[in-house]
């Protein structure tokens, strides 16, 4: 009879446990489903977001200006074709940028900072040039696009 009982036991005991494995199966499966519902959600956002961007890209390339004489009309100097969207280059000093923390790391050798100038220019939206000049003579050049920028800005990454 004692073998009897433990056999019993050991049926009660797996009875339980199954139930328990059902039990968290669902809890799972619930969980699981709130997580796609998130996934969605934050996919549907961020394809909210990236319209966002291609809209505002698009309304800085073209530009436009309201004038409040007119009745919502562009003015001339605000229609802006994206040809004549360029910015001028601005230079600074490698010795500014990096005393204002612009420039976290440098390669380029101490002896050389005081005659290194870096350019920053954007021949259309939503890309900047970045042309590093010594003694006047370009030496290297880079192209960023904004969401690459931003995206290193929110990552941290330098």
């Amino acid at each position: 009879n004692a073998e009897y009982m433990g056999i019993a036991s050991e049926c009660e005991n797996r009875a339980s446990f199954r139930e328990k494995v059902a039990r968290d199966r669902v809890r799972i499966q619930r969980t699981v489903e709130r997580v796609r519902i998130h996934q969605d959600y934050l996919e549907s956002q961020l394809e909210s977001y990236n319209q966002y961007l291609q809209n505002v890209r698009m309304q800085q390339s073209v530009g436009g200006v309201k004038d409040p004489k007119r009745k919502g009309k562009t003015t001339k100097k605000g229609a802006l074709a994206s040809d004549d969207r360029k910015i001028a280059p601005v230079k600074f000093t490698h010795d500014k940028l990096l005393k204002d923390g612009v420039i976290a790391e440098s390669r380029v050798p101490e002896a050389r900072r005081k005659k290194t100038t870096i350019a920053f220019s954007s021949d259309e939206a939503g890309i900047v040039d970045v042309c590093a000049y010594y003694h006047g003579f370009a030496v290297d050049k880079y192209q960023f696009e904004l969401e690459d920028l931003l995206a290193r800005l929110e990552a941290d990454e330098r």
